[in-house]
């Protein structure tokens, strides 16, 4: 990458890009912003305002799949994600440099993974259910803090989710790629150990990136290594799970049930089964969506181009092999 660019032209590119602008301009009187709100005014004003800097922040009013241009743009020099997955803008020319707001919605998220095992733990799913059949069924459960919980990535969120699941007193197992040990797990492995592991988790958990490696990283033989109590919960992306294999476990009793943010395929149609299968709690890729998430995610990049005007290193470079 060449010389930073002291007076950048900064290009926000979100559905919520005029409130991001709305609280920026106002601490960065000598930048310049530009925005787009919606994907088919995207190349046009990447040609005319040519960018330095942008900001991408993808939702469902503004698919991932649409934000890929902005990663090959000769102009760009700096991009951040406004939020932690950046599989969506790869593959990037090869001088860019890339950041993202891992972190920064770590605790949201962790409250509502916990959220969804007490649910499922607690068949609290179950009694929402007999509710509407104004069906009065006792079941019981096993605490949570006699189960052992399984965390597929080590990152903020998992991290933010040991915390919680210690103080729930729960055993916590987790795998990462450089395992190293962590006061807030019983033990951290490599990727080589999710075999051997599987078969001591009540509550699966999924915290990695899709990637070639990780596609379908849960499927048939791994989800048939759980305890047929066990919970399987994703909030990373769709693609890590074999869903087809997911769905005939839960309607075989092998997995007793599931949190599901992430889709293969999103939105979620409205003709998909997963929508009826029981023991089984679905959002749509909302677990960290907070009030004030647009607010935290801007002043992660405020911080990051401060950063970048004074000459220092940025936070959260994302590094692909």
């Amino acid at each position: 990458m060449g010389e930073r660019i002291r007076n950048p032209k900064v290009l926000i590119v979100s559905a919520n890009a005029l409130a991001v602008r709305s609280q920026l301009v106002e601490s960065f009187a000598h930048v310049s912003f530009a925005t787009v709100t919606q994907p088919e005014h995207l190349r046009e004003t990447l040609a005319e305002f040519q960018p330095g800097i942008v900001l991408s922040m993808k939702k469902h009013q503004f698919p991932g799949k649409y934000h890929q241009p902005l990663s090959a743009h000769a102009s760009v020099q700096w991009l951040e994600v406004g939020g932690s997955g950046y599989e969506h803008l790869w593959p990037w020319k090869p001088d860019l440099l890339v950041t993202n707001c891992q972190g920064v919605l770590a605790g949201a998220l962790a409250e509502t993974v916990v959220g969804a095992m007490l649910a499922i733990n607690s068949n609290l799913i179950r009694y929402a259910h007999q509710q509407l059949q104004r069906s009065w069924m006792p079941q019981q459960f096993r605490p949570l803090s006699e189960q052992t919980l399984l965390l597929v990535g080590f990152g903020h969120t998992a991290q933010a989710v040991a915390a919680r699941a210690r103080d729930l007193g729960m055993r916590v197992l987790a795998i990462r790629n450089r395992p190293e040990p962590s006061p807030l797990a019983d033990g951290v492995f490599g990727p080589d150990a999710l075999p051997a592991l599987l078969g001591q988790a009540d509550i699966l958990s999924l915290h990695v990136r899709l990637t070639e490696q990780t596609r379908h990283l849960i499927g048939r033989r791994e989800l048939a290594s759980l305890r047929p109590s066990a919970i399987v919960i994703n909030t990373s992306r769709g693609g890590v799970v074999d869903e087809q294999a997911l769905y005939e476990a839960l309607e075989g009793g092998t997995v007793r049930g599931a949190y599901l943010d992430v889709f293969e395929q999103e939105p979620l149609p409205a003709d998909s089964p997963w929508w009826s299968v029981p023991h089984v709690l679905i959002s749509p890729h909302t677990a960290d969506h907070v009030i004030d998430m647009v607010e935290k995610i801007t002043d992660s990049f405020a911080r990051n181009l401060r950063r970048w005007l004074t000459g220092q290193p940025l936070r959260n470079q994302v590094h692909v092999p």
